[in-house]
């Protein structure tokens, strides 16, 4: 039979172990997605804001310019060693606007509508009752407050995982069969963290998947990455009978670096980004802005590519081109090899069709080059690879006389 409070007792120590190396783990590296989650929470000067269970602060540190002197906040954590460490890195940076407990978060002691928003980067899958847990967030909310979450996504699609995973596996079974805990990938199907979030009563709920690839310089550094960021698997290693860590090691590193490439290891990781409200009573639960942003604003930043220059990679095999059209336009003409993914399917879809391992380059077009710049700026956001947007689009592709494939196609062979 399940037992919560060992089960918890068993997450802090593991991660109380962890506590000096836990800012050199993979963790760090997670940073589109650490700004996408802040960025959604609509932080404002003066927020009062939740960070669940915030280790050793690194997002909450990232988020408090956003919420100024007059703002605060403050991160809860089972361990108290994550804490400490917190603490003492606020003290020593001068951050007076962040502040860091030892708390359950599913026995918060907050009082409640306390807060304006709550956060939690790799948290809520590790709740033995995560209902109760975000029960509990929506307590402490204010009427209308805002909670931004990310989890791990699914786990066929997060090899930077798996790759040590399965090289316990193969050391000894037993390092990674499933004990009497949540899954860290219990969230990651679709539908999953949406229903969660349903069920505990929050409103104006939505979700991104983040195909992030996450970088190393070599098969040593893999595993530095890895056991720094994982608390159980390394708590496991670390209890194991003498020998079993070093072999799980020796393994793991000889797997990693079968995906190395001249820019290093590289390795996918979905992660998924999920918004909602506490339910207002009598006003808006969130401030609509008074002048929406330009696509100029928006996708500021985004590289361009001339058509000829774009026209030269096409035998590249390190080179994706992402055609972001609708389905219909994709099918009918396009230009070769690329890779049909509407817009609107963007985020949930990419991952699907890219061959992220050995990937280099991205090149987006849509019809005259606006729309691909969002999406260009999209995929910047989730991690890909050097992605540029084609100026001018297909239209100016073809005005200028390049390759075009107007083979027809069926919607459903345009991701192919």
């Amino acid at each position: 039979m399940f037992n919560a409070k060992k089960f918890k007792q068993k997450q802090r120590v593991a991660w109380n172990a962890m506590a000096d190396v836990y800012d050199h783990s993979f963790s760090t590296l997670a940073y589109p997605a650490t700004m996408q989650m802040i960025l959604e929470a609509k932080l404002q000067p003066g927020d009062f804001v939740l960070d669940l269970a915030s280790g050793t602060g690194a997002d909450a540190f990232t988020a408090s310019p956003f919420i100024g002197d007059t703002g605060k906040i403050i991160g809860i954590d089972i361990a108290e060693n994550m804490v400490a460490t917190a603490n003492q890195k606020a003290k020593a940076r001068g951050v007076a606007n962040c502040e860091f407990q030892v708390m359950d978060g599913e026995e918060l002691t907050f009082k409640s509508g306390m807060f304006d928003v709550a956060v939690s980067k790799w948290g809520l899958m590790y709740f033995p009752d995560c209902h109760k847990a975000l029960k509990e967030v929506l307590r402490v909310l204010k009427p209308g407050g805002r909670l931004s979450a990310l989890v791990l996504g699914r786990q066929e699609r997060a090899r930077f995982m798996t790759v040590g995973a399965l090289a316990a596996y193969k050391i000894n079974p037993t390092l990674i069969a499933a004990d009497d805990g949540p899954s860290a990938f219990q969230f990651g199907p679709d539908g999953a963290v949406e229903a969660l979030l349903n069920a505990a009563g929050f409103d104006n709920i939505r979700s991104r998947r983040f195909a992030l690839m996450i970088s190393c310089s070599d098969g040593e550094k893999y595993w530095e990455m890895l056991t720094n960021g994982v608390g159980n698997f390394s708590d496991k290693l670390r209890r194991a009978e003498p020998g079993v860590m070093e072999s799980v090691r020796r393994l793991a590193i000889e797997q990693a670096e079968k995906y190395n490439s001249p820019d290093g290891i590289r390795l996918p990781l979905e992660v998924v980004c999920a918004y909602a409200e506490k339910p207002a009573k009598g006003r808006d639960a969130v401030v609509v802005p008074t002048r929406l942003k330009s696509i100029d604003e928006v996708a500021d930043g985004i590289r361009q590519i001339a058509p000829a220059a774009a026209a030269a990679l096409l035998r590249e095999p390190h080179v994706a081109f992402v055609d972001v059209r609708s389905s219909a336009a994709c099918a009918g003409s396009r230009i070769p090899r690329a890779h049909g993914v509407p817009r609107g399917d963007l985020e949930g879809k990419i991952g699907e069709v890219l061959a992220l391992e050995s990937l280099r380059q991205v090149v987006v077009y849509s019809d005259d080059g606006a729309l691909g710049r969002l999406a260009a700026k999209t995929l910047t956001e989730m991690g890909y690879p050097g992605v540029v947007n084609l100026d001018g689009g297909f239209d100016a592709w073809r005005a200028q006389g390049l390759p075009v494939d107007d083979q027809p196609r069926s919607n459903s062979d345009v991701n192919s």
